[in-house]
């Protein structure tokens, strides 16, 4: 549910949002003792754990996507939301209802406040209340399979409180390094906390510094007498010319090579590399439970013959929405002839909720393969709005070779760029583009329509955070589909 515009928005929703004002609260001890109270049903379900510092959104989607496909009931629990609240809880194929949502929130909060530690919920973080409620909706719903998303690190995440059978680290680079550490070693072994004693970890990463960092991953599944499978080894992405495939290899259990499904053919390059290590966890997952699993084609079948499972008609996964997403919108745009005139501009816009350097340039990556291909010009005015404990300036120093002009804005988060950040980023470099600054999302869009820069390209790029890239589909009348 959306906590501003809804209807069901409640006492209790107020109060748990208002917990988001919060520091980060390390450690597993509160989000346990929780889920004692609720009857540990953490571990109820089986279930699928992702981390990573870039990709863990666009991947675990996925995998919840293609099982959900094929009629298993699976839920995903994902982070931030875009839009909607309601987002983060998913079974089968939809969100769950304002109705079924209050009402387990409800429920979850009386049976903690009742419980042997009645002052739990009081001491929970946002995220912990957020995380407790998915496996309780879950229970509800009798899930056959949990999709969980890690929200920071792993190590110390709420999510792993779970008891994965497959464990997933995306991709590995510098975030969030108050928390998780300074260096990338240090990163990786906070992530590498979701390995789980002899289950599966599946490696994904691909970019520079992730290939740093394997011989720590590897150590880590040593410690855990953990099978590793590493992208580019033993699953991944094949190019020849315009044509893709998804290949995975696990001697004596699954071999395949398939082409992508047609809703990834005009995605970027990262989201089809995502989806390589998704179908790989989802074939994993399923040569797991062959025996127990009651599918609409027979698991052998599709563990031999993935077309049936990876199918070119399977239908666009909804949780793609803000990703390399690119969509027609109007614009209002100053006339050419009066300062007064106004008139609608159909754009094309890139969205994508690249947050950090390596996002950034995993993103540019995908971009330069549609310029290359002549679908794109060399440079695209860009609006972006970023959070300022971010590296704000090295992903400006990313974009800048792409731009035409940037204009950065603020959002409504507490932790956006401000004005004063503004003014320092102008102050260190000469920059090569033009940089300008607005105070709210509508300013900005506002001055895109007055400034030629914009108003001249069809094309546009929107990036930054999760919140400022919901808050830019919401003023363009976008949003998450609640089912598929």
């Amino acid at each position: 549910m959306n906590p501003d515009a809804s209807a069901a928005s409640t006492f209790l929703f107020e109060e748990i949002f208002a917990k988001r004002a919060g520091t980060i609260k390390a450690g597993l001890d509160r989000v346990r003792l929780g889920d004692q109270a609720l009857g540990g049903i953490a571990v109820g379900t089986p279930s699928i754990l992702v981390a990573g510092t870039n990709g863990k959104g666009s991947t675990s989607g996925m995998i919840w996507h293609l099982l959900a496909n094929q009629g298993i009931k699976a839920a995903f629990y994902s982070s931030p939301h875009l839009i909607d609240f309601r987002e983060r809880y998913r079974v089968a194929g939809e969100c769950i209802t304002d109705e079924m949502l209050i009402a387990l929130l409800h429920d979850m909060k009386s049976r903690l406040s009742t419980s042997k530690s009645p002052k739990i919920y009081d001491e929970l973080s946002f995220f912990e209340v957020a995380t407790l409620l998915a496996f309780v909706v879950f229970k509800e719903s009798r899930s056959q399979l949990n999709v969980m998303e890690v929200g920071l690190g792993g190590r110390l995440d709420a999510t792993n409180i779970c008891d994965p059978s497959i464990s997933v680290i995306t991709s590995i680079g510098k975030d969030h390094v108050e928390y998780l550490g300074d260096s990338l070693q240090e990163i990786a072994r906070e992530k590498s906390g979701v390995i789980r004693k002899g289950k599966p970890l599946v490696y994904g990463g691909r970019d520079a510094a992730s290939l740093s960092v394997l011989d720590v991953i590897a150590d880590e599944a040593q410690k855990n007498d953990a099978p590793l499978y590493v992208a580019g080894q033993h699953f991944g992405l094949l190019m020849s010319g315009s044509q893709a495939t998804v290949f995975g290899n696990v001697p004596n259990q699954f071999n395949y090579e398939v082409a992508l499904p047609t809703w990834l053919l005009q995605r970027g390059q990262y989201l089809r590399e995502n989806y390589a290590i998704a179908a790989f966890v989802v074939a994993l997952h399923l040569n797991q439970v062959k025996s127990d699993l009651q599918l609409s084609n027979p698991i052998n079948d599709l563990i031999s013959n993935p077309k049936a499972l990876f199918s070119n008609g399977s239908p666009f996964p909804p949780t793609l929405v803000g990703r390399f997403d690119i969509r027609e919108v109007d614009i209002c745009a100053k006339g050419p002839n009066s300062p007064n005139a106004y008139m609608k501009l159909r754009r094309r816009i890139i969205f994508d909720v690249c947050h950090n350097i390596e996002g950034v340039e995993t993103f540019l990556r995908s971009l330069n393969n549609l310029i290359a291909e002549k679908q794109l010009p060399l440079r695209l005015p860009i609006l972006m709005t970023v959070l300022r404990d971010k590296d704000f300036s090295g992903m400006i120093e990313r974009l800048e070779k792409f731009a035409e002009a940037i204009i950065l804005f603020q959002n409504s988060s507490d932790r956006s760029i401000q004005r004063e950040d503004f003014t320092t980023l102008q102050q260190k470099k000469s920059w090569q583009c033009e940089l300008f600054f607005s105070e709210s999302r509508d300013e900005a869009v506002k001055m895109a329509g007055s400034l030629p820069h914009f108003t001249r390209s069809h094309d546009w790029m929107l990036c930054g955070s999760v919140h400022g890239i919901g808050q830019a589909l919401r003023y363009f009348d976008l949003s998450v589909p609640e089912s598929f």
